[in-house]
């Protein structure tokens, strides 16, 4: 039966009709769950679908800068389209955001033209004021077009040449290996050197041919794949938290390039007054001590104020970064996330190896293991009882579970009820975030009698 006329009348009065703040709160609510505004350029994207419903939400929509204040710019998905309209089109955007705090991503094929980068720069400079979170992507070639622009596009236009992005507080640039090969340049980017407020750095630089220069003193928090780290690392002074990757992954076979070192990396006395959060890769390679550059970024990690330390890294890297860091760093930590990547060879650890870390952290109360530094660390704490007396919280993954139960047992029985132990199965692979599959697996694995004691022992949460 279909629907009456009256009906549909009626239907689309309510929509036309609806008061300004509750049709505001659908549109913000409607974008979000979306996830984000996707390309802004394009008329599929969740800001523009909302004004296609009627005019009372059209005009709703282009009156309501606060829904423009965020926008990216995918040029990628538009490489036949001239530099000139592409320009028109972003100041139009811009114009419907009125005089609202910024938030602005950009997309660029590395083989745009400088005319594309310039226009675009051109933008950017114009608002440069506004602009509180900015994101700059170098993507895939244009199909057709065989090599990066030189200079590259947007990133080094000489319209951003002592431009002063005076609101930037967050800044995430990406120059990402398995989609630009530089080859044999060395390269210089300063069109962000001014931005006295910066205070977030995301920088994925992995061809590691590009030097960004920055005010890097001001930052407190920094991510970076490559982009000359030793010399970054020289830069820091008042950084609370870092995340570098001294070897970035590559989704292909063909992994990306080791960062290089030209010079000895050297923390700063105030970087490490200040810093309490550190996350560092070390995937694809283990470091030697005395023969690589690298192992400075460990020996020289004097930071008093350290509480979190995530590692990443194979079971011997991980024993060989600690060993290397100082007991300033270690005796006032309050967690380790120890990473362990998946090894297809067999690995035969030192126990005592393990003990001798694990002494040096007096004041761990979160320790989180998994794969081969799990098994070794579970043997190092459950031979010997006195290491981590301040330990409130284990978490180990399904797998480490499943293969040394009776050490996690045997360890928080030693604890007399004071131990938690989290089973992070949301980040297992072989459970794809499935909670409900883990315990039934559990239960019908050769661990289930320790299992059963485990709850009788620790508090137990599966995550």
């Amino acid at each position: 039966m279909s629907e009456s006329p009256i009906a549909s009348q009626n239907e689309f009065n309510v929509f036309a009709s609806m008061p300004r703040d509750v049709l505001l709160k659908i549109m913000e609510e409607d974008i979000q769950e979306a996830g984000g505004v996707g390309n802004t350029l394009s008329v599929d994207s969740p800001v523009w679908r909302l004004g296609q419903v009627c005019t009372h939400w059209r005009e709703t929509l282009r009156t309501h800068p606060l829904l423009w204040s965020r926008m990216n710019i995918i040029l990628g998905d538009y490489p036949n389209v001239q530099a000139r309209a592409i320009e028109s089109r972003f100041r139009q955007l811009i114009q419907l955001s009125g005089t609202t705090t910024l938030h602005i991503g950009v997309w660029v094929p590395a083989s745009s033209t400088c005319d594309l980068g310039d226009r675009i720069a051109g933008v950017l400079r114009d608002v440069a004021g506004r602009i509180d979170v900015l994101r700059i992507n170098l993507t895939k070639l244009i199909p057709g077009i065989d090599k990066v622009t030189l200079p590259l596009p947007l990133l080094q236009s000489k319209l951003l040449k002592d431009c002063e992005f005076s609101a930037l507080h967050t800044l995430f640039l990406a120059i990402p290996y398995d989609e630009v090969r530089l080859g044999d340049v060395d390269l210089q980017v300063d069109a962000f050197a001014l931005c006295p407020r910066l205070r977030r750095l995301s920088l994925r630089e992995e061809t590691n041919c590009v030097e960004f220069i920055l005010p890097y003193l001001n930052l407190t928090t920094i991510y970076a794949h490559g982009g000359r780290l030793d010399w970054i690392i020289n830069q820091l002074e008042h950084t609370d938290h870092v995340n570098f990757d001294l070897s970035p992954p590559s989704p292909w076979d063909e992994h990306a390039p080791e960062a290089p070192f030209r010079s000895t990396p050297q923390w700063q006395d105030s970087a490490l007054e200040s810093l309490r959060i550190v996350h560092l890769r070390v995937l694809y390679f283990d470091i030697h001590p005395g023969v690589d550059a690298r192992e400075h970024v460990f020996l020289s990690l004097h930071a008093r104020s350290l509480r979190t330390l995530e590692l990443d890294g194979s079971a011997r890297g991980l024993v060989s970064m600690l060993t290397m860091m100082s007991d300033i760093a270690l005796r006032g930590l309050y967690k380790l996330e120890a990473n362990c990547v998946r090894q297809r060879s067999p690995y035969v650890g030192d126990v005592q190896e393990y003990m001798d870390v694990m002494a040096r952290m007096p004041a761990l109360r979160v320790l989180n293991v998994s794969e081969w530094f799990g098994h070794y660390a579970l043997r190092a704490i459950t031979e010997r009882d006195d290491l981590l007396p301040a330990l409130e919280v284990l978490q180990v993954s399904p797998e480490l579970l499943q293969q040394d139960c009776e050490k996690v047992v045997c360890f928080a029985r030693g604890r007399q009820n004071r131990l938690t132990v989290e089973i992070e199965v949301s980040e297992a692979i072989s459970y794809n975030g499935r909670r409900e599959m883990f315990l039934p697996d559990l239960l019908e694995s050769k661990a289930a009698f320790f299992c059963a004691q485990l709850f009788d022992v620790a508090y137990v949460r599966v995550t």
